[in-house]
């Protein structure tokens, strides 16, 4: 049975992933580093907007900046579907559903973070925004995690990586600044510890 709010979707995807083939071979690969940050005008608060809209509300678990078929994108993870946003845009270029991967290894992927986020109280949006005003900088990537037990978000900005409690919000531990690391409000049940 397809779910009703799924069905636009996978048109959407379709349409994508044919956008992104006959794209693919024209569009030279490029470095994230080397595209100017003045031409990367989607923020990944703009890009979670973007691609929640598309999956009919449902809530990101992960969000990172990269490049995809050449292109800067922003890369959200929702229900076990990745959405790429353009960085320069905001015009969704692809989706893949990962539900439909042979690989073993992503379906584990899925099942774990689908676990993860039914655990969570804080959403990513707010961990992201967390992260980055304890940085004083914009993230580039953002995803829930099971670290050690507790369940954080992992908020990597410049060179640091903030863990931010998935449970309360609050900043746990920078791996970069030494810090000691903290359990969070949260522990993730059968965790290796």
């Amino acid at each position: 049975m397809v779910r009703k709010g799924w069905l636009g979707f996978g048109i959407l995807s379709l349409a994508a992933v044919g956008l992104t083939a006959c794209l693919g071979e024209k569009v030279p690969e490029v470095e994230l580093e080397s595209v100017p940050k003045s031409e990367l005008k989607v923020s990944l608060q703009e890009a979670l907007e973007i691609a929640e809209a598309t999956a009919n509300g449902k809530k990101a678990y992960s969000i990172e900046r990269e490049t995809e078929e050449g292109q800067p994108v922003i890369e959200v993870g929702i229900d076990g579907h990745e959405i790429f946003v353009h960085a320069t845009n905001g015009e969704i270029i692809l989706i893949e559903d990962l539900r439909e991967s042979e690989d073993p290894e992503d379906q584990e992927e899925i099942e774990e973070f689908l676990e993860l986020q039914s655990l969570a109280t804080v959403l990513i949006l707010d961990a992201l925004n967390t992260g980055e005003e304890f940085a004083g900088e914009s993230a580039h990537t953002v995803e829930l995690d099971n670290e050690d037990g507790s369940l954080v978000y992992e908020v990597v900005v410049g060179r640091q990586e903030i863990y931010v409690d998935a449970g309360t919000g609050e900043v746990l531990y920078v791996e970069e600044d030494g810090s000691a690391e903290q359990a969070g409000s949260i522990q993730v049940p059968g965790a290796d510890e």
